[in-house]
C-alpha cells in the first residue's frame, strides 16, 4: 500500500506510509517545519492516551483550573483598563439589546424564584417582530408577563407576549383583567 516517494512526500514514523505534506501537522520545532507522525497516527495515539490517562487529565485540568482562577490579577486588569472594559461592555448592550433585557428578567427571576423556563433566542426574536399583542402597534415592542413576576408568575414562553413600552408600562404589575378595567384602549 505504500506509494513511491515524490518531492512533496514524506514517510510516517510510525505507519511507515509515504503520504503528501498536507497529511502531517506542522510543528515549528523541526528543521522540516513537519511532525514526525502522519495525522491519522497522531490522533490515534492522542485517542489511546486519552482513554489511558482519563483520570489523571481529569485531575490536572481541575487543579490547573483552581490554581488559576485569580480574581487579584481579573481586578488588577480591569482597573488598568476600566474606560477600555466599560465602553466594550457599553458597545456590547447596544447591540445585544433583546439580550440584555433577557439577563435582566432572568435576573430579577432569580431574585424572586419563581420560575426561570429557558427562552431562546429564536423565541425573543419572534416576540420583538410581532406586534403589541394589546394594541396592535408595532412601536418600541417588549416582553411582557402576562401574570406579572412580582404576582408569581414564570419567566416562560406560555407567560411571554410582546407589549408596546405604552402597553407594557400601563400594566405595569397588575393582571390583564385588572388592567382592562383601568385602561380603555
Amino acid at each position: 500500500m505504500t506509494r513511491s516517494k515524490t518531492m512533496n512526500d514524506r514517510t510516517c514514523t510510525k505507519c511507515k506510509v509515504s503520504q503528501p505534506f498536507d497529511s502531517f501537522y506542522k510543528d515549528k520545532r523541526r528543521k522540516d517545519g513537519l511532525r514526525s507522525q502522519c495525522k491519522n497516527c497522531g490522533y490515534e495515539s492522542n485517542k489511546k492516551y486519552r482513554e489511558l490517562n482519563f483520570q489523571k487529565i481529569k485531575t490536572s485540568n481541575c487543579e490547573y483550573y483552581v490554581n488559576n482562577k485569580n480574581k487579584e490579577k481579573k481586578q488588577k486588569w480591569y482597573q488598568s483598563n476600566k474606560n477600555k472594559s466599560i465602553a466594550n461592555n457599553k458597545k456590547w448592550r447596544e447591540s445585544n439589546p433583546e439580550k440584555v433585557l433577557n439577563a435582566n428578567h432572568l435576573r430579577r427571576l432569580r431574585k424572586l424564584n419563581n420560575g426561570l423556563f429557558l427562552v431562546t433566542v429564536k423565541e425573543l426574536n419572534k416576540l420583538y417582530n410581532s406586534s403589541c399583542f394589546y394594541c396592535g402597534s408595532i412601536k418600541k415592542i417588549e416582553m411582557d408577563h402576562v401574570v406579572p413576576l412580582s404576582r408569581g408568575g414564570s419567566h416562560g414562553i406560555g407567560n411571554l407576549v410582546p407589549a408596546c413600552s405604552k402597553c407594557n408600562l400601563s400594566k405595569g404589575s397588575k393582571y390583564l383583567s385588572e388592567w382592562r378595567l383601568s385602561v380603555k384602549i
